[in-house]
């Protein structure tokens, strides 16, 4: 059990370091009964060193798991 822990750690690590967030946008209600275009987006960013701590635990867990330990 701990190895597809620490599989799924690594994997949102990875996942976290190639993406460091994503932008979206978001429609008001007050523009929309106004008719007023408010196409602004938010992004949504967290640190690209976020990534490496899941990685470094996923790592960690991988290795102190037991060896007797299947992955699935």
């Amino acid at each position: 059990m701990n190895k597809v822990i620490g599989v799924i750690l690594i994997a949102v690590g990875i996942i976290l370091m190639v993406w460091w967030g994503f932008t979206y946008s978001q429609k008001d209600k007050a523009a929309k009964t106004l008719q007023v275009v408010d196409d602004s987006g938010k992004s949504n960013n967290w640190l690209p060193y976020t990534g490496a701590f899941f990685l470094a635990g996923g790592l960690t867990i991988m290795v102190m798991s037991k060896k007797d330990d299947k992955i699935w």
